[in-house]
């Protein structure tokens, strides 16, 4: 599998830190792309996702179906 260009390619992040404002600044500090940044402080999803470390990454088809999980840079 692979890209040819980045088309269509989101990155959507999820946090559970605690502190928002510490949060907003990490997210400017680290220049995170995209505007799909969320917090899940209460961890509803983490779970469900069976994260047990941070950070974690997923790699979600067009379909919403998991295709890859904790990639590096070179695996993406």
């Amino acid at each position: 599998m692979g890209f040819k260009d980045a088309t269509g390619f989101e990155i959507y992040t999820v946090s559970l830190d605690s502190e928002k404002e510490e949060w907003k600044k990490s997210i400017k500090a680290h220049n995170l792309p995209g505007p799909y940044h969320v917090n899940d402080f209460y961890s509803k999803y983490a779970a469900s996702y069976g994260i047990d470390k941070l950070p974690a990454s997923f790699l979600v088809d067009a379909n919403g179906a998991i295709i890859g999980k904790n990639l590096n840079m070179q695996s993406l």
